[in-house]
């Protein structure tokens, strides 16, 4: 692997719309679990690369919705990686 080939990706990271392109409703739709994997790490250069995820649905508090993101996806995520329509409100509250 070449060292320009990794810097390159080190350089990048992903934001992800979450319903209708990584679930349907409490559905993984199956093209974004492998999306995730190699975001993890399952990827050529074996590397972990930044991503996070986005949503204009606010029904749920982020830790309940992160969780059951998390089930969903079958992959822990954190509610760093995790921004609802609302959620850049919270520090003027």
């Amino acid at each position: 692997m070449s060292t320009e080939k990794v810097k390159a990706a080190k350089d990048i990271a992903f934001v992800f719309d979450i319903d209708g392109v990584l679930v349907h409703g409490d559905r993984l739709i199956p093209e974004g679990k492998r999306v995730l994997d190699i975001l993890n790490g399952d990827n050529e250069l074996g590397i972990k690369i930044p991503h996070i995820f986005l949503t204009n649905g606010s029904g749920k508090p982020e830790q309940a919705r992160v969780q059951q993101l998390s089930n969903i996806l079958h992959s822990p995520i954190s509610t760093d990686q995790f921004i609802q329509s609302h959620t850049p409100m919270r520090a003027l509250a």
